[in-house]
């Protein structure tokens, strides 16, 4: 369809069979338009096309041979060139509709899929496959329930039918030791870690309750972590019953070495303490004397 005036040119391109032209084409030959003015921009584009979205008609390519100073000094050849490149790029065009019509019916004989317009695309649409739970099986059609649900899905409208997803719940936050500590080290569980911190709280609040336990209480503290240590894992056993595993060179060494090295830290912190404070004392008394 073309209609010019005295300063431009404005055609649509309408398929071979073209819609009602005393409407607006549908959205479809307006993808089809836009996508014919984008290849002439490119592939022809010595002569400028415009793409106009006209009310009444819908997408125009439109040329303004008086108001573009790019189209002055226009020889025969660019103009045929032009013309040629616009009877090509139609040509693909009806045979785009042409297959789109035969794709069309062939979707239509196979209930679980179903044709879906593509915004903005100019192509053969695309294919929406249907559950058979969604189709009635007598009539072949889809279900209105199930209708309405994919109408939903393809807007973002719907909801899901479980308050909560599984996968949306809480991760739980958990302590992991180095990887390089695997072979030889594991983080206690809960109830083992509850079981000996109030072990070894009982040995440091005795030296509170009587003080000639005080020189003993770290001698006791690291023989019960080196039985602790040495045996866990080991079925546990109570009263006269509990033993020590088989000595082993190689566990029984890294169980030493890590016990004293605890141990070790732990009195130097305190003899660190111990001496800041004494410090202090002294600096204090200093001071406060005439």
């Amino acid at each position: 369809m073309c209609s010019s005036d005295l300063a431009a040119l404005a055609f649509q391109y309408v398929s071979e069979s073209p819609p009602d032209l005393s409407l607006r084409v549908p959205p479809y030959t307006d993808n089809l338009n836009s996508w014919l003015g984008q290849i002439l921009q490119r592939d022809a584009g010595h002569i400028p096309v415009e793409i106009v979205d006209v009310e009444t008609t819908g997408y125009v390519l439109r040329l303004c041979p008086f108001e573009d100073v790019a189209m002055v000094g226009l020889t025969a050849e660019d103009v045929e060139a032009f013309l040629q490149c616009v009877e090509e790029k139609c040509g693909i065009l009806n045979a785009t509709v042409t297959q789109r019509t035969k794709f069309m019916e062939l979707i239509d004989l196979e209930p679980s899929v179903q044709h879906v317009d593509i915004a903005h695309w100019a192509g053969l649409g695309g294919v929406r496959y249907i559950p058979a739970d969604y189709i009635d099986s007598q009539t072949e059609k889809m279900l209105e329930l199930a209708e309405e649900r994919l109408r939903q899905r393809m807007a973002g409208t719907l909801k899901p039918v479980r308050e909560s997803s599984p996968f949306d719940r809480e991760v739980k936050k958990e302590f992991r030791l180095p990887s390089f500590m695997d072979d030889f080290a594991e983080v206690p569980t809960k109830e083992y870690f509850l079981k000996n911190a109030a072990i070894f709280a009982v040995i440091g609040l005795v030296p509170c309750v009587v003080r000639s336990f005080a020189g003993n209480a770290i001698t006791v503290a690291l023989g019960v972590a080196i039985y602790k240590l040495y045996n866990r894992g080991a079925p546990e056993s109570s009263g006269m019953e509990a033993e020590m595993r088989p000595p082993k060179a190689k566990p029984l060494i890294l169980t030493f070495g890590i016990c004293f090295l605890a141990a070790a830290t732990w009195s130097c912190s305190c003899a660190r303490s111990s001496s800041a404070a004494v410090s202090r004392a002294v600096s204090h008394a200093a001071s406060s004397t005439p």
